[in-house]
């Protein structure tokens, strides 16, 4: 924590200026204390407090008067970080294994979970193929064996395997 007093004309402002980790928790916060004279210690009645902190880079600064007795009490929200939202996002395209795999007869929906670089929305492509590589309609009954899926989303794309179990009846994506 940082504190500076600046004297001006008939009354005192007071800056302080919070360090607060990116990683830290977010939520409300709240600064108390009391600004006094330095060299008699008299309590200094309607000082201005000013707290400021940084988020995301940016100074947001608050303010408040002392009381009477030289009291103030300063609640702030720290909002959510940008940088640590988008830290937890992959920089890259990928694909999670199909679900349920092996796939049972009767389920009606296969799932697949996807991602883009920064978690941009972008629709994704979805193909089936047999173990002969022919493209097959997953809108139609699909017999047990083994099926190939291609996830293409963009530039990217992903190619994995699903068996199915039984026959069954089209298949959601």
């Amino acid at each position: 924590m940082t504190r500076t007093v600046v004297r001006a004309a008939s009354y005192f402002i007071l800056l302080i200026a919070l360090a607060i980790p990116s990683r830290a928790q977010t939520g409300d916060i709240s600064v108390r204390g009391t600004v006094t004279e330095s060299s008699s210690s008299s309590p200094l009645a309607r000082t201005s407090v000013t707290i400021t902190r940084l988020v995301n880079g940016t100074p947001r600064s608050t303010q408040v008067l002392t009381n009477d007795l030289g009291q103030y009490v300063l609640n702030a929200t720290t909002p959510v970080a940008i940088e640590d939202a988008e830290a937890t996002l992959r920089d890259e395209y990928w694909v999670e294994p199909a679900y349920p795999n092996p796939f049972p007869a009767g389920s009606g929906t296969l799932r697949l979970r996807y991602g883009t670089p920064g978690g941009h929305r972008s629709d994704a492509q979805f193909e089936m193929f047999d173990v002969l590589g022919r493209r097959v309609d997953s809108d139609a009954g699909l017999s047990a064996g083994i099926y190939f899926y291609r996830v293409r989303v963009g530039k990217d794309v992903s190619m994995a395997r699903s068996l199915v179990v039984v026959g069954s009846g089209p298949i959601k994506v």
